[in-house]
């Protein structure tokens, strides 16, 4: 996994000049370019032990996991990290690194949802979309996890949003934030050898030390949920519908941030879509199990090839 920095160019105002952080792991096939696209609160080592096997097994040409504005090691562009400017972002960074490639865009949660606006904006420029545990319009009736709801609710509550995703960032020991956040997401630390827990717990001492990180969080929360319960989610809708084919969707019985049933809702709305679900997984399945994840994705990218060359 080499780490770089891509300085944007000027094709989007609100983000150029700006520099990113992206892992990349390049590859020796003729396949699509993979455009991985992290959580809130996540970073590219989201993706460190997925990449490579997806590289390998999609024969892809390279892949890129860039850290989103405010998250990882990329800083907010000027004080925002919202959903339209990490957009712009991703869309930049691809202009940066792809160029005119055909591009297969994985997103997860906050990730998903700004591959799926991104593909419904620019369908020219994907090859395919994989969306697991996407963040997407809420069933109604559908009540949240009250963990989750709990610290979403905080973090979005005005004036005292910050201050209280500070304290929390700053509490304790690495190791208990990282177990902590590992737990919401369904995996079970004791039963969990992540090979790249080292450098997650460096990268929460790094981020913990500055002072953009609890406002990111913040700021990237509430521009989230109201696509998912609030006033943008009709957007979200819209862009639902313009997605083109092919599209997979992954998403785990055990998630408690995203509920299963937003993903049958977006199934349902498209048929045409490969939904995969896996009753033991959580919200974040490509970090404890990336073999499940690798495995629906070639299988999924294949299928989609061949139906492709059948109707040509």
């Amino acid at each position: 996994m080499e780490r770089r920095w891509v300085v944007l160019g000027p094709g989007h105002p609100d983000v150029a000049g700006h520099a990113v952080h992206a892992a990349h792991w390049p590859g020796r096939g003729e396949g699509p370019t993979l455009l991985l696209v992290h959580g809130l609160a996540g970073s590219h080592l989201h993706w460190a032990t997925l990449a490579p096997d997806l590289v390998r097994r999609l024969g892809a040409a390279r892949a890129w996991a860039p850290d989103l504005a405010g998250f990882g090691h990329t800083r907010p562009v000027g004080r925002r990290t919202d959903v339209g400017i990490n957009l712009a972002l991703l869309e930049a960074f691809l202009a940066e690194v792809a160029g005119g490639e055909d591009v297969l865009v994985v997103g997860n949660s906050l990730g998903g949802l700004l591959a799926l606006l991104h593909a419904a904006a620019r369908p020219g420029h994907t090859a395919g979309l994989v969306l697991i545990a996407p963040a997407s319009p809420i069933p109604p009736g559908r009540l949240p996890d009250r963990e989750v709801a709990a610290q979403l609710g905080a973090a979005a509550t005005p004036l005292l949003g910050r201050p209280l995703v500070a304290r929390w960032a700053t509490r304790g020991q690495a190791a208990r934030l990282l177990d902590d956040g590992h737990r919401l997401c369904g995996i079970d630390p004791d039963d969990f050898e992540d090979p790249y827990r080292a450098e997650r717990l460096a990268l929460i001492e790094t981020r913990r030390a500055l002072p953009h990180t609890a406002t990111a969080v913040v700021d990237a929360t509430r521009s989230t949920l109201a696509h998912v319960v609030g006033p943008r989610r009709l957007r979200t809708w819209r862009a639902l519908e313009a997605v083109p084919d092919p599209v997979l969707l992954i998403h785990g019985g055990q998630d408690r941030l995203v509920p299963v049933e937003a993903s049958l809702r977006l199934a349902a709305r498209r048929p045409t879509w490969t939904l995969r679900l896996h009753p033991p997984l959580g919200h974040t399945p490509m970090i404890d199990r990336p073999d499940v994840i690798a495995e629906d994705i070639a299988a999924w990218w294949e299928a989609s090839r061949a139906g492709e060359a059948r109707t040509a």
